[in-house]
């Protein structure tokens, strides 16, 4: 299935329709960049477009519809970027399309901690409906890769007692879309999200859907949906009792056909709504089974219900299992950004982003500048610039690009070169600095020659609070290191794409850090050429690994995935040591051709809660435990589909066969058969296409492993407060 998600990808690519990189020409470059606002987290906002800029007034009654697109096509002219709609009332009487690499984005506060909506932006979606809620004319349709952040949603129009049906509030065409810290009032049909979506901080009064995602292949996250009457109520006093009368039916989180789902914290006030989950796979999908599985976690009470039988439905509640709901959680971090509020754009030192100049001195001048000045925001435009030298960033100092959202292309790509110093790094961040938005590429990385060459590390880490946010990369060697140094107290965020021998290393003693919604395939540069090239895939198989810890301690991971490489997640000895005390929420691990998921060779007191594991060949490993391996493991709620193999194994034995072994550790099995199905001995195959899966019976399986100290358990209930 994530094969097909590449390959309609691919025919995406070449229409045309994606991934495009415009150069900058000289007039949008001259173009002023502020600060313009800043975001919930605290974020800097920062843009050269407002929607002012083009005639709209924000007063509620003029028709700001025009203006508003102008502005987005003016951002997309010049490659992407923040079109910004300052705190105001705004007047839309028809739909609006966000383009790939933009953003469209205003100013927006928690309506939980802030109940009055003065001095925010507010969309007025002042039409008349067509009657069609599955209707393509939604009122924000968003373009593969652009983004929507930052506003509030009301329709003038609508009738709370007695509401009239609208097309969904925010939908998608196509994949591979950011929907963020959004506020819907009074809408009939919330969102409606698909393949590769990034769904974050959403607050709703619906009357017909809520949240909705279908057709989903690949990598999405839906995190922290809530939906409630009150926020209506508070925005325009409309009687309570009128809009439970129009929420009676509604449906505030319903889930169709989807491949390895992420749901999390998720939020449903029961004096408006059921608090129900709703599972319900569509007729039109192409699929055999139309299936949906995958898992989800802190869902404050809602019970999932199911419309088709269990054969079709496997979603891992991990709330259901004991003591995961209690002891396992994760707050999302705030986004770290330099103290100073200073600004300095690259190109006003000199950078051109055109892809030819070598713009190495205009940066570090920009970077030197604003060392010089205590700090602040080095920002790029969308472009493309070349770095032939090695850049440190100082203390206080942040480079950033043109995208403030996780997993997608920025239009601001850094293109390094002329260095094939292996134990460098391209960038290395020093105390308290950090890097936010850019696409990333070596530019003499030939796929042809694949392995031939080994380049530095992108990133490197070089003290503490440092942070990686937003970042593709497309044809790179190695990710983001820190393991060569201390890095206490790290944030790496947003991170997607394609490194061919590592993707992500953390140890060296480090104390405290955060990954949080990571993607590693071989598919990003597989796209980027539009072609599918066995060098990339068979160099990824043979070398990637995702996550390699070490020496280190206390980090936490909150979604990470991996498709087509060696290994998921590695943990190996440092100095003696392996890292201690791990916690990952969700860990997603696809394809590891003839090798294993996920591997333990050192390590403490670690516990995954939502492991998928599967594809590959058969005989390869789920999750592999190495002898040396002497710690604490627990695994809660386990998918396996695939020729992947084995639940927990030592290599080429289990536990009951293992020596001594056997005695130290006891295996919980929470085992949910797949009931029925066109089974040929012990395996369903599901043709899609050209394109095979395979799925093992006994598919959601929870696992619990701990190395007993004084023998068995003796069947109290775990404290597991020590993750």
């Amino acid at each position: 299935m994530k094969k097909m998600f590449l390959i309609l990808l691919s025919l995406a690519l070449c229409a045309g329709v994606v991934f495009t990189f415009p150069s900058l020409t000289a007039q949008a470059k001259e173009q002023e960049y502020e600060v313009v606002g800043k975001y919930q987290n605290g974020d800097l906002i920062i843009s050269n477009i407002s929607v002012t800029d083009f005639g709209a007034k924000g007063d509620g009654q003029t028709d700001d519809t025009e203006a508003i697109s102008k502005a987005l096509k003016k951002a997309s002219a010049q490659g992407g970027g923040i079109v910004f709609l300052p705190a105001g009332k705004y007047r839309v009487t028809s739909s609006l399309s966000v383009p790939s690499n933009v953003t469209l984005t205003g100013v927006w506060l928690n309506p939980e901690n802030n109940p009055s909506f003065d001095k925010q932006t507010v969309l007025f979606a002042d039409y008349k409906s067509n009657g069609k809620v599955n209707g393509s004319a939604y009122f924000i349709s968003l373009a593969p890769g652009a983004g929507v952040k930052g506003l509030n949603i009301y329709y003038p129009q609508q009738n709370a007692a007695s509401p009239t049906e609208y097309p969904f509030t925010i939908g998608l065409g196509n994949v591979l879309v950011n929907i963020s810290d959004i506020t819907l009032l009074n809408s009939y049909a919330g969102i409606k999200a698909g393949t590769a979506s990034h769904v974050e901080n959403i607050y709703g009064t619906c009357y017909k859907y809520g949240f909705y995602n279908t057709a989903n292949y690949e990598i999405s996250n839906f995190v922290n949906l809530n939906f409630s009457g009150k926020y209506l109520n508070r925005y325009d006093k409309t009687p309570v009792e009128d809009i439970k009368k129009g929420c009676s039916g509604c449906v505030p989180v319903k889930i169709g056909k989807t491949d390895d789902l992420f749901l999390y914290d998720v939020i449903i006030d029961e004096e408006y709504y059921k608090n129900e989950i709703t599972v319900e796979l569509e007729e039109f999908i192409p699929v055999s089974p139309k299936q949906a599985y995958g898992h989800a976690g802190k869902l404050n009470g809602a019970k999932i219900k199911k419309t088709e039988e269990d054969y079709y439905v496997k979603l891992s509640n991990e709330d259901d299992i004991e003591g995961v709901a209690e002891g396992y959680s994760h707050k999302l971090q705030t986004v770290r950004r330099p103290k100073p509020d200073n600004l300095y754009v690259v190109t006003a030192f000199g950078a051109k982003g055109d892809g030819k100049t070598n713009d190495s001195s205009a940066v570090n001048q920009a970077i030197n500048e604003a060392k010089s000045n205590g700090g602040g925001t080095v920002y790029f435009p969308a472009g493309k610039y070349v770095i032939s030298e090695y850049v440190t960033v100082p203390s206080g100092v942040e480079l950033r690009g043109a995208w403030d959202n996780p997993l997608y292309r920025s239009g601001s790509v850094l293109s390094f070169s002329g260095k094939q110093e292996k134990e460098k790094a391209f960038v290395t961040l020093s105390s308290d600095s950090g890097v936010h938005g850019f696409t990333i590429e070596i530019n003499n990385y030939d796929y042809n020659d694949i392995g031939k060459v080994e380049y530095p590390w992108i990133f490197r880490g070089n003290g503490k609070n440092v942070w990686v946010e937003n970042i593709t990369f497309i044809s790179t060697y190695r990710g983001i290191d820190m393991a060569s140094y201390k890095c206490d107290n790290f944030l790496i965020r947003g991170i997607w794409g394609t490194c061919t021998h590592g993707f992500i290393s953390v140890g060296g003693g480090t104390a405290g850090g955060v990954l949080e919604y990571i993607m590693c395939t071989y598919g990003t540069w597989w796209e980027e050429i539009a072609r599918a090239s066995d060098n990339i895939s068979e160099c990824t198989y043979k070398n990637a690994v995702g996550l390699t810890l070490g020496d280190c301690s206390d980090i936490a991971v909150f979604s990470f995935s991996t498709f087509g490489i060696k290994t998921s997640l590695l943990t190996t000895f440092e100095n003696g040591k392996g890292v201690e005390n791990l916690r990952i929420i969700r860990l997603v691990s696809d394809l590891p051709k003839g090798f294993n998921n996920v591997e333990f060779n050192a390590g403490n007191n670690i516990a995954i809660i939502g492991l998928s594991t599967g594809g590959g060949i058969w005989g390869s490993k789920a999750v592999k435990i190495n002898p040396s391996f002497d710690g604490k493991l627990r695994i809660y709620g386990q998918i396996i589909w695939g020729g992947s193999a084995g639940v927990s194994v030592y290599p080429n034995k289990d536990y009951a066969s293992y020596n001594e072994k056997s005695v130290d550790v006891e295996i919980l099995k929470f085992d949910f058969p797949w009931e029925k199905g066109g089974f040929f001995g012990s395996t369903a195959f599901i043709v899609i296409a050209s394109c095979a899966a395979v799925v093992i019976p006994g598919a959601i399986v929870a696992v619990v492993l701990e190395k007993k100290k004084k023998g068995k358990t003796n069947g109290k209930k775990e404290n597991t407060s020590d993750m």
